[in-house]
């Protein structure tokens, strides 16, 4: 992938998690979210349909990362595979 479309992905990602620090998620505008990650409305649009599509794709991907670490450790046992997830978990929490 495109290392420029990752890096705003990332900023347009991290803008709205800082946001929600602040504020609730319906009241967060794409304008907030731009300016906070420093991209234009078009590349925002260029990446996302809206607000809730930023949200849907960082989950899509974490999870698609925890398949990819169980697959790559080869975890079969319902134990092996939480343990994984709930340390997976905790990593995201840091973002």
């Amino acid at each position: 992938m495109n290392m420029k479309i990752v890096r705003t992905q990332q900023q347009i990602e991290q803008s709205l998690f800082s946001l929600l620090q602040k504020k609730p998620y319906a009241e967060i505008s794409i304008a907030e979210i731009t300016r906070k990650a420093d991209v234009s409305r078009t590349s925002f649009y260029r990446n996302y349909e809206n607000k809730d599509s930023v949200l849907a794709q960082f989950l899509a991907n974490q999870y698609q990362k925890f398949i990819d670490d169980i697959n790559k450790h080869k975890l079969k046992s319902l134990t092996e595979q939480l343990t994984v997830y709930l340390i997976f978990s905790k990593r995201i929490q840091v973002l």
